[in-house]
């Protein structure tokens, strides 16, 4: 199945570049490689109220079907992105029923935003499919920058670097130890924050993983596990992985 994907706007890019480039631990890294560090907020996980966050506080109004601790969960991975937290918020992520990585809900945010319709994106009903995905936060803070939503936009930027953190230190890049994913648009941010642009993509099987290949402008390679999304793409056709 081909999938379509957006590089999003040059105004999201800058954006993005301008808050990984300006975090600490965040840095551009040579791909193939996590940050030394991720990051860390002080305090950020005691700051959530689970159940009575600010309109836009790490996307949790937008979101159903999760449970309190599911939000804990993720509160602790944006105030400590390591490799352990990013894996419990992904294993909630692709085991939820309404788990849809070929959905447009990213691409429906950013036509949104395109058109300056900063309260709809704001409003929006985003699914449980992209809370990990770094451009949902990226969009949701510049929308509640446009706003003056100045607490939801700080939240919204931790979440943002907190998403590339974590799939940077899923693994390493490489066809053993793949990024992981939960979403297509998410293995070309990642592309992006590495200073590199992608020249094709190939889903390959490999030892049992459906992995995505990117081939980098410089002929070298990037690998996605997107085992999870495939699995997830077959029980919506009704059908099973092949």
């Amino acid at each position: 199945m081909k999938r379509n994907i957006t590089i999003g706007s040059g105004l999201l890019l800058a954006s993005m570049m301008l808050l990984l480039t300006s975090q600490p631990g965040c840095q551009r890294t040579s791909h193939g490689t996590a940050p030394e560090k991720p990051t860390k907020v002080a305090g950020l996980s005691d700051s959530l109220v689970v159940k009575n966050m600010e309109p836009l506080a790490l996307g949790a109004p937008q979101f159903t079907g999760y449970s309190d601790d599911f939000y804990k969960d993720f509160a602790a991975f944006v105030a400590e992105p390591t490799k352990e937290n990013h894996r419990k918020v992904y294993d909630r992520v692709v085991q939820h029923e309404s788990y849809n990585p070929y959905g447009d809900d990213l691409h429906d945010l950013e036509a949104a935003f395109d058109a300056e319709r900063y309260e709809d994106v704001i409003k929006s009903q985003a699914v449980p499919s992209v809370i990990l995905s770094p451009r949902f936060h990226l969009i949701m803070a510049r929308a509640a920058e446009k706003e003056g939503l100045e607490d939801a936009m700080a939240l919204e930027q931790q979440a943002f670097v907190a998403c590339v953190d974590g799939i940077l230190a899923s693994g390493d890049g490489t066809i053993d130890n793949p990024y992981l994913v939960t979403a297509v648009a998410d293995e070309y941010d990642i592309v992006y924050h590495l200073g590199t642009k992608t020249k094709g993509q190939d889903l390959l099987d490999y030892k049992g993983r459906s992995i995505d290949k990117l081939t980098l402008d410089d002929g070298t390679y990037l690998y996605f596990d997107v085992t999870a999304g495939m699995e997830a793409l077959a029980r919506l056709l009704g059908g099973s992985k092949k």
